[in-house]
């Protein structure tokens, strides 16, 4: 769709649910931790989505966008609660791009890198996988990394342009990155294996 024509879209539903706990391993994640992200994160979005569907088929069709991580592209250690939740709703997404296609009902996902925002700054101190001496040296490896990425922060409204973009393309890709990051991570990915992500990615620690 040409950017011009937005008051052509019939209807959007766009969900950008997202919270995030402690940074652990996964053995010392609570499970408390695990029920109250995918509380959010995925089962509130499918619980939406899943009332949206009825109102956007009846109205012809429109776009259905969700926001996912470009951090469930590679592995990041101490992040499982949330890569976890987002990957859940990538694959979602998988299925129902492929459900909802003869309804004229189009599926965006968003995978963001690094935006402003309050969740972007809160993230950015050291992990409290630093607490276990067994993992120390890997949650110092982790945050100079992290500290390394302050330059490369887009502000929101840069994001939500290229957001925009991506819901008015009817020829585009399911999945998009809104910022320089996420635009390289998903180029890495789509044209690397799995192991060659986890070799290019694990090195440092």
């Amino acid at each position: 769709m040409d950017p011009d024509q937005a008051g052509e879209l019939a209807l959007l539903l766009m969900d950008n649910a997202g919270i995030e706990r402690d940074y652990l391993p996964v053995e010392h994640v609570p499970m408390d931790q695990w029920r109250d992200v995918f509380e959010t994160n995925v089962f509130g979005l499918v619980e939406v989505t899943r009332r949206a569907i009825p109102i956007l088929r009846a109205n012809g069709g429109g776009v259905l966008c969700n926001v996912t991580s470009s951090s469930i592209l590679v592995p990041v250690p101490f992040y499982a609660v949330y890569r976890a939740s987002k990957a859940a709703i990538s694959a979602l997404d998988d299925t129902l791009r492929v459900e909802l296609a003869p309804f004229g009902i189009r599926v965006v996902e968003i995978m963001p890198g690094p935006v402003e925002s309050d969740m972007l700054y809160d993230s950015d101190r050291m992990s409290e996988a630093a607490e276990y001496e067994e993992y120390r040296a890997m949650a110092e490896a982790v945050y100079e990394g992290r500290k390394a990425i302050r330059g490369q922060y887009t502000p929101a409204l840069e994001a939500a342009a290229a957001i925009r973009a991506a819901i008015l393309d009817d020829d585009g890709p399911m999945r998009h990155g809104c910022e320089p990051m996420s635009f390289g991570m998903l180029e890495l990915w789509r044209n690397s294996s799995d192991e060659a992500v986890y070799a290019a990615m694990s090195g440092p620690t």
